[in-house]
């Protein structure tokens, strides 16, 4: 079973920088501090609007239900390439994305490619080290899977901290 709920919203996407590397559970990511408090106003991650792009349903929910737990809002759960692009088409308030690289055998560059346009800042999500995905996405770190909460919470908030740090096009 594929999960595809969906909840739309509308909002204003952040832009991003960086650099990119695999990075393990125990690991955490440079640049997490009071700015990335501060820019959610005091409570972490809270409100932060996420895209999950996820195959496997068990997995999903599990991602689903950490990101809850940390204040964030799930705008949508893709199972596919074609639903995970449909919601970045569609635009439906991301602020950010976790995305499978390898979705029930298709590759996930398509939404990433997307979200790279639209300056909408992603996590890779990954039980692998895809060659080349550093030198592609660049800004974009991977967490290597399987993860806890903390880690995710953690680089989820590097991500979007380096994204608020960058200067927006006039």
């Amino acid at each position: 079973m594929k999960p595809d709920a969906r909840i739309h919203m509308r909002g204003a996407y952040p832009s991003w920088s960086g650099g990119s590397r695999l990075l393990h559970p125990h690991e955490s990511h440079a640049g997490v501090g009071p700015r990335a408090h501060a820019r959610s106003g005091g409570g972490g991650l809270y409100g932060l609007r996420v895209l999950l792009v996820e195959d496997e349903s068990v997995t999903a929910m599990l991602i689903e239900d950490m990101l809850e737990e940390m204040g964030c809002v799930v705008v949508d759960v893709a199972g596919t390439v074609a639903q995970g692009m449909q919601c970045v088409l569609e635009d439906g308030g991301i602020d950010a994305a976790i995305l499978d690289v390898d979705i029930d055998g298709e590759s996930v560059f398509p939404v990433a490619d997307a979200l790279v346009a639209r300056e909408i800042p992603f996590i890779f999500s990954t039980g692998s080290d895809p060659a080349g995905l550093a030198e592609r996405y660049p800004q974009s770190p991977t967490i290597a899977k399987p993860y806890e909460s903390g880690a995710l919470a953690r680089i989820l908030a590097g991500c979007c901290l380096e994204a608020s740090a960058k200067p927006r096009p006039s």
